[in-house]
């Protein structure tokens, strides 16, 4: 568990995500930014498919930040399928939203296929 700061250029990002694992390897915690709500919670699950997934929640202080999971991949009729789940507050993401993240991820993923 380790929070990254998104960059847009690959290689910024992919060098902060190495440091920031470094880090939380040497001084583990689960504990949250107390007060940050400025960003999601991804977790990938390579070695297993699912068709749905829950996160654990702190019910005791307010909690709003989605959370995005996707899973091993599988091949079935000739296809490439990959288990997404997306966990949001309703209050804050509609489902169309929801729909369009979807499409957009499905578009993506289908363009890494063809490379």
């Amino acid at each position: 568990f380790c929070p990254v700061e998104f960059k847009y250029e690959f290689e910024s990002f992919y060098k902060n995500t190495l440091a920031a694992i470094k880090h939380f390897k040497e001084n583990p915690t689960v504990e949250d930014e107390h007060g940050r709500d400025d960003y999601l919670f991804l977790s990938i699950i390579p070695w297993i498919s699912f068709t749905g997934f829950t996160h654990a929640m702190n019910y005791t202080d307010p909690d709003s930040v989605p959370r995005i999971t996707w899973g091993k991949y599988f091949k079935q009729d000739g296809k490439i399928f990959m288990p997404l789940s997306v966990q949001a507050h309703h209050a804050l993401v509609d489902g169309r939203h929801t729909g369009l993240y979807f499409e957009n991820f499905e578009k993506l993923a289908t363009q890494l296929t063809k490379t």
